[in-house]
């Protein structure tokens, strides 16, 4: 699996340096720009299941949903 990331990371390299060689900062932005994200997924995802734990009993949720949440 590391291997596998090392290789996305120097293909992402390779095309930052050929399409922002004018930009050096542009490969730490883009990793700023995702650690962002995944932190902003997990408080979705934290926010979700409060919402399905404080809700549960109070509405009828779909079974399909219930199982993609659970």
């Amino acid at each position: 699996m590391q291997r596998c990331q090392m290789i996305l990371l120097e293909c992402l390299l390779h095309l930052f340096a050929m399409n922002h060689a004018d930009d050096s900062l542009f490969f730490a932005r883009v990793v700023a720009v995702l650690v962002r994200l995944r932190s902003e997924a997990e408080a979705q995802s934290r926010a979700e299941e409060r919402f399905i734990i404080e809700w549960r009993d109070k509405l009828d949720f779909p079974p399909l949903f219930l199982e993609m949440k659970s």
